[in-house]
């Protein structure tokens, strides 16, 4: 496989040897077409993309680094709503939820666990701006320009935790035009989607946007409806639905033409259920014990706590842009807080009363800034060198304050406490239920400086090498569990304090390049890069003291062809990748095995594989309203070094500390082949009218949920079928979509976990489909 894109590779660079160089050109009508191309100016050509994956505008063809970017109109077709949706758009890329937290994977790289403390492999920035914990990530999309999806290690320029790659989400910035655009979504499930954005200058110097989201949506799970069985309670209400309720704003000040200031600002709310809603595919021997039975996996529930998963996130931010006469100057400054408001998880996943969870209270504070100088065209040898580099700085506080643990309720009555042989030191203090509390916050101060240069040897040959220097301190500010008894005076028993010591880590990312224009519209590059993500406390412990993991180190080569040809109306870019995971950071959630959510190190892990990208107009002459997008990951990640990890035993199920070989396993949600094809058709309707007609198939290969790989955590292989078929009027910027979403109704999950009653699967939605209604002035 490798040798045969090599020589594709080989292919494309001879051929496009001889072609003289020239601006990549943007699409443009026949009359506009640029000088030298009359022989098709008939011909439709694929428009630019402009991204700043190397914090910079440019075109996406011209950076040196695997690039997947999205428009607004691109998101609002695929029916993109939030940060989440991007899995099914871009192959390789994997979401997944682990109770209410979002966990992503990429190229074989990411993070499996939703302690705050557990920081993401791929970074999420929104206008600049790092989004912290887990929480945040689910980042709603009112009000977008565009996605760039940043693949591989991005450590030189994007700093901590961007070891798999990185997401930069860039929204609309008010301009010197008025603009208003009104979106309204009626789809099953009664669900409602309205979005606005509205922007205005104001004076010569002054403009204003601002952007709104409200999002209503019933579940599409039920409490299940058959006779209570032997100590189960009845459910303590319905299934609530989703709600988002979002706000952005942006005030720009343009004083003068080189200085330029906007202040922002977001709120939003959302709720719903998230992965909370899952249900035993395999329970344990200890829930086999205590009468759980496995769910259906049919949407319905069994519950007997009420369901609830709340958070919010808002965020205040500057940013300062000076062009300078020899550099321009750039000063990022942000705050933010995220808080979970409701965060309750019925633990076994029954309607015994058992054990629950309540993380109501679990915020997260954070402070950055960044200064940034990046060379213009009067800096020195600006012919030939472009670079950037700058100072960055972090503040950040999170954890639980507290999580609210119960066990057992109602007590567990002493005759089946007697029925389980080898259980009963461990299930007698219980026989009246139990309590607890469990203090941990987790504070961060980071300090980074970075550059990153490109140096041009000729108009062919370019270098471009970076380096990142990063001190860090992370200690615990609280780390306290209080135990309280049942009785009716809620006494709290000796509380158990842990101490842990303040950690100091150092750590530099590297990046080099080596690229060759090859001709006209085509690149090869080769690269490597290096990235960490940052050692950690566990905050997830309950009764153990907290244990701290080392820092996970990836080094990823890759080489890269990006490509325009058959005169602009074919786009392909492909690239090979080779990801050496040290120390990669793994979780587990064991209770009862070891009171805690715990985090471990695997000892080496190795992701290889190969990316296509491929967007074509098959018929530019004929039919230039006909497009073609293609594009396929495939992966090929496992650890090559597991030894003594901890898990749970596939017989007994219990969890036992150090005790398996896991060296050969697959690394969890990294699918082995992922890929999406779609179809548009455009067909003028007179001369002011517009229809399209989409529809594309995504393909997941499976994956597993856990480093383990159990069978009953797996994912088995599957596709969902999309289509849409909308009309548009020119004239009063009014368009109308009908359109659906796994047609073919397949049954899949998208969030899994294995812990002590055994593994549980959530499902994802079933068929989709609505009416949607555009206004563009």
């Amino acid at each position: 496989m490798f040798a045969g894109l090599l020589a594709t590779f080989a292919t494309f660079a001879t051929a496009a040897q001889d072609e003289p160089l020239e601006t990549i050109a943007v699409s443009l009508p026949v009359e506009q077409a640029p000088p030298g191309r009359s022989e098709v100016s008939n011909a439709a050509v694929l428009e630019e993309v402009v991204v700043t994956a190397q914090r910079r505008e440019e075109p996406l063809q011209d950076v040196p680094v695997s690039v997947s970017s999205f428009s607004a109109e691109q998101l609002q077709s695929a029916g993109v709503v939030s940060t989440s949706d991007l899995g099914r758009i871009t192959p390789g890329l994997q979401f997944t939820d682990i109770m209410g937290a979002s966990n992503i994977f990429m190229r074989g790289v990411g993070t499996d666990s939703f302690v705050l403390s557990a920081d993401p492999s791929v970074a999420t920035y929104v206008d600049g701006v790092y989004v912290p914990a887990q929480l945040g990530l689910l980042t709603t999309l009112g009000g977008v320009e565009r996605i760039e999806v940043l693949k591989g290690p991005q450590g030189t320029l994007f700093g901590r935790n961007s070891t798999a790659g990185a997401i930069n989400v860039v929204f609309k910035t008010p301009g010197a035009e008025r603009e208003l655009s009104m979106m309204a979504e009626r789809r099953n499930f009664n669900g409602t989607l309205l979005q606005a954005y509205a922007a205005t200058p104001i004076g010569d110097d002054f403009s204003v946007g601002a952007a709104l989201q409200w999002v209503e949506q019933d579940s599409y799970f039920r409490m299940a409806g058959e006779p209570l069985g032997l100590l189960e309670l009845p459910p303590a209400g319905g299934v609530p639905g989703d709600r988002i309720r979002a706000g952005r704003i942006k005030l720009r000040w343009t004083p003068r033409d080189d200085l330029d200031v906007v202040v922002a600002g977001f709120r939003t709310m959302m709720s719903g259920t998230s992965s909370t809603v899952a249900e035993l595919r395999d329970p344990s021997l200890l829930a086999t014990l205590l009468g759980i039975r496995a769910g259906q996996t049919d949407y319905e529930l069994h519950r007997n706590e009420p369901i609830e998963a709340a958070v919010n996130h808002s965020s205040i931010s500057a940013d300062l842009r000076w062009q300078a006469r020899l550099a321009d100057v750039r000063l990022i400054a942000a705050y933010q807080k995220l808080v979970t408001v409701d965060g309750l998880i019925d633990y076994d996943y029954s309607r015994k009363d058992i054990i629950s969870f309540n993380s109501g209270n679990s915020p997260t504070r954070q402070t950055t800034a960044e200064l940034q100088f990046a060379s213009n065209d009067a800096s020195a040898w600006s012919d030939r060198l472009d670079w950037i580099a700058g100072l960055y700085y972090l503040h950040a506080q999170a954890g639980f304050d507290p999580v609210d643990a119960e066990f057992f309720g109602s007590g567990i009555p002493l005759p089946i406490i007697n029925q389980m042989p080898g259980l009963q030191d461990l299930l007698s203090p219980l026989a009246l239920g139990l309590q607890a509390a469990a203090y941990s916050v987790l504070e961060t101060n980071s300090y980074s400086a970075y550059g990153q240069g490109t140096w041009h040897f000729d108009d062919r040959f370019s270098m471009t090498v970076g380096l990142r220097y990063q001190d860090e301190s992370r200690f615990l500010i609280k780390q306290k569990t209080s135990v309280f008894s049942p009785l009716p005076d809620h006494t709290e028993l000796t509380p158990l304090n842990f101490n842990a010591p303040e950690v100091w880590q150092d750590s530099t990312s590297q990046k080099l390049s080596l690229q060759w224009k090859t001709g006209v519209d085509s690149l090869l590059f080769v690269s490597y890069g290096k990235g960490v993500k940052s050692g950690t406390y566990n905050l997830g412990n309950l009764f153990v003291p907290p244990e701290y993991v080392q820092p996970e180190r990836v080094q990823s080569y890759e080489i890269g062809l990006k490509s325009l040809l058959l005169d602009r109306s074919l786009r392909l870019n492909a690239a090979l990748f080779w990801s050496e995971i040290e120390d990669p950071q793994t979780s587990f959630i064991a209770i009862f095995g070891s009171g805690s959510i715990m985090l471990e190190n695997a000892g080496h892990a190795r992701s290889r594989g190969a990316e296509l990208e491929l967007q074509a107009l098959p018929m530019p002459r004929l039919d230039p309203g006909f497009s073609l997008k293609l594009s396929a990951c495939l992966v090929d990640a496992l650890y090559t070094d597991y030894r003594h990890a901890s898990g749970y035993d596939p017989t007994t199920g219990l969890f036992r500390r150090n005790a398996f070989d896991l060296s050969g396993n697959q690394v969890p949600r990294s699918p082995r082949l992922s890929g999406n094809l779609g179809l548009v058709q455009n067909i003028e309707v007179g001369s002011n009218g517009e229809i399209e007609i989409g529809a594309d198939v995504y393909y997941n290969g499976g994956f597993y949920y856990t480093s383990q790989n159990f069978e009953s955590g797996q994912q088995k292989a599957y596709s969902l079928l999309n289509a849409r078929i909308g009309y548009r009027y020119r004239p009063w910027g009014l368009g109308i979509t009908a359109f659906g979403i796994n047609l073919d109704d397949e049954t899949y999950s998208y969030a899994g976990i294995t812990a002590d009653f055994g593994t549980a699967i959530t499902l994802a939605p079933p068929r989709t489909y609505g009416l949607r209604l555009n206004l563009d002035f």
